[in-house]
């Protein structure tokens, strides 16, 4: 059976503040190598990526060093990852997910647009993550490109082991990221759209695995979360039961926090920067101004009524399922995701005192990395249950966050 929002009991959009996986309390503050990389300039890096042949899974490579290895490597297309003793922020990895031919263009400082080669990062199967306390600039983004979307993501996890080899570690308190803010987890995603036919209405954002859950919690619990998400977010959409591919998606335009539009890079804010905050619906950088072009539109001081408005109004479209508005290509769109119920150095959800605390992901998750990602529906006819049609994803973006605690299960499977 597939739990929706639908089947849930009615919430007003009005309280689409927040979201599972991406999202922060509607109280929170508005603050808001010797690498495998030598082929980096002689090589087309979409190419590359796209025609690495498939590769057998394994567990590791002992004919090289455990901080280099050539790229592509035999991870880059394989279900694993390299053993969690190999990975330079353990116990956390991200790396572009396999098959969803997110190719990698290069890892550089935010302040610079020369890439680096880090000693411990690949990138087909290991990227960098920011631990927030990095000096200012000195955050490590990653260039990338889909068939669909070309830009930058940057993603910072509290309390993730610090890496920037060349840069000490900032241990001043004030210009610490997540200080004073109740989110564990962000990520901007900052680039345009290749092709002008992506509709708004179709484009999700959330959790999709190839494979069951094993340990679900006990019903009163999984039925409460699930009432938490569809209260945090009214158009989630929930495939648990009954199915081999369970999913959360949700809409991207209400589920992320903040969204910005801007007619070049250089007038967009920088990915790295901690105070990225949603425009009033009077101002060109607003997304309002695209979705209802013909309303009046009055300043909004607070950043939480800019925020709701807007959700508010991506809900109402996605739910319509406007077959009109497609995302502009000579636009520079800035996505920004946080939340505070995950806790993703532990692979752990927090939902509070009510539903039992603190819960474990990894014997639910089978094994599988949890996902930052994007993607556009389309319907493939005949693939679902009973003829029916079965919804499918064309990715934007695709990066898969990985726990030591998931691999075990995983070198199972």
């Amino acid at each position: 059976m597939s739990l929706t929002t639908k089947e849930s009991e009615a919430v007003s959009s009005d309280s689409s503040d927040s979201t599972f996986y991406e999202a922060d309390s509607v109280h929170d503050d508005d603050v808001s190598s010797t690498i495998e990389v030598a082929l980096v300039e002689l090589l087309d890096r979409q190419a590359l990526i796209t025609n690495v042949p498939e590769m057998p899974v394994v567990l590791e490579d002992t004919s090289l060093p455990a901080d280099t290895h050539a790229y592509p490597c035999r991870f880059t297309q394989s279900p694993l990852p390299p053993l969690p003793s190999r990975w330079p922020q353990a116990p956390l990895l991200l790396r572009p997910t396999p098959h969803s031919h997110t190719a990698i263009r290069g890892i550089r400082h935010a302040d610079s647009t020369g890439y680096q080669a880090l000693p411990g990062l690949c990138e087909g199967c290991t990227l960098p993550i920011n631990s927030g306390k990095e000096k200012h600039g000195k955050q490590l983004v990653i260039d990338f490109e889909t068939s669909l979307f070309v830009g930058t993501v940057m993603l910072r996890i509290q309390n993730a082991k610090f890496f920037s080899p060349s840069d000490p570690q900032n241990d001043d308190e004030e210009n610490n990221y997540f200080e004073g803010k109740k989110r564990t987890f962000q990520s901007v995603i900052q680039g345009r759209f290749k092709s002008p036919n992506v509709l708004m209405s179709r484009c999700v954002t959330g959790q999709a695995f190839d494979r069951p859950a094993r340990k679900l919690p006990a019903r009163w619990i999984l039925s409460g979360a699930v009432k938490l998400m569809s209260r945090l977010a009214p158009q989630l959409q929930v495939q648990l039961h009954n199915t081999n591919q369970p999913r959360f998606l949700s809409p991207l335009l209400s589920t992320a926090q903040t969204v910005l539009l801007h007619t070049d890079i250089k007038s967009s804010p920088a990915t790295h920067d901690g105070a990225i905050n949603e425009p009033s619906p009077i101002e060109s950088t607003s997304l309002i101004q695209v979705l209802q072009p013909n309303t009046q539109k009055t300043p909004i001081k607070s950043i939480t009524d800019r925020r709701k408005k807007r959700k508010k109004a991506s809900d109402s479209l996605f739910v319509q399922q406007d077959s009109k508005l497609c995302f502009d290509t000579s636009t520079v769109y800035t996505f920004e995701f946080y939340q505070h119920l995950l806790l993703m150095d532990e692979m752990a959800l927090n939902l509070g005192k009510a539903l039992g605390g603190k819960h474990s992901l990894a014997p639910m998750l089978n094994g599988q990395p949890l996902k930052l990602m994007a993607g556009v529906l389309k319907a493939q006819e005949g693939n679902g249950p009973d003829g029916k049609s079965d919804e499918d994803i064309d990715w934007l973006w695709s990066f898969d966050i990985w726990h030591s605690n998931l691999y075990p299960n995983s070198s199972d499977n």
